[in-house]
């Protein structure tokens, strides 16, 4: 899960302002476990909507190439979040050293506005607190307020009226500490125009 946040904030820093930077780095002053849940319940919509748009857009027609026929897609697809995911439930994620005067937080799909919270720890001895804001959300500044995926896609026209397909994005480092993540989708599609007689001749 560490590696999946990592890569996600790696591929929308551009798009984090300075608010949601220094919230993410307050958030590590609370207990381990408070701040994972705390990433994991800002991060979730948009990793779900990011992981949604890898999958759109296999295809756009029924038709297939010509045996050894092939083509390569360079492109880009989105995901929206539905609204009722802009925020998420503070008291839901049972922290025991985050408290907030709020009851909801925006999530990374939601509102811009940020959200105070209080973590209370302990420092070698000493109960310490301190408080800081959460992020917000900043879907709003994306394209067309949708998640963004970028597609690499190879398409091959295969024996029998079929077409193999081969997604991937490249290998990437992702630190020195964390290796590297690389994304690999298959996928085998069937031609049947020709089992309903003249309509393989019609434009349909």
């Amino acid at each position: 899960m560490k590696k999946y946040f990592i890569i996600f904030i790696g591929v929308f820093t551009l798009s984090f302002n300075t608010n949601a930077q220094e919230g993410f780095e307050a958030i590590l002053l609370a207990d381990a476990a408070d701040s994972e849940k705390l990433m994991e319940a800002y991060f979730a919509p948009g990793m779900e909507g990011f992981i949604n748009a890898m999958n759109n857009g296999w295809y756009h027609t029924a038709k297939v190439h010509k045996t050894f026929g092939f083509d390569l897609a360079i492109g880009l697809s989105g995901a929206a979040i539905p609204s009722e995911k802009e925020l998420f439930n503070i008291s839901a994620l049972g922290l025991t050293s985050v408290s907030s005067s709020s009851t909801t937080a925006s999530t990374f799909a939601g509102p811009a506005n940020t959200t105070s919270m209080t973590v209370k720890t302990e420092i070698d001895g000493q109960d310490v607190s301190a408080t800081f804001n959460s992020p917000g959300g900043v879907l709003a500044d994306l394209p067309a307020k949708a998640v963004p995926a970028p597609i690499v896609q190879l398409s091959v026209g295969l024996p029998f009226k079929l077409e193999g397909m081969l997604r991937f994005v490249p290998e990437t480092n992702i630190g020195e500490d964390d290796g590297s993540v690389k994304m690999l989708g298959l996928g085998l599609k069937k031609e049947i125009t020709n089992w309903f007689g003249p309509l393989d001749k019609t434009p349909l």
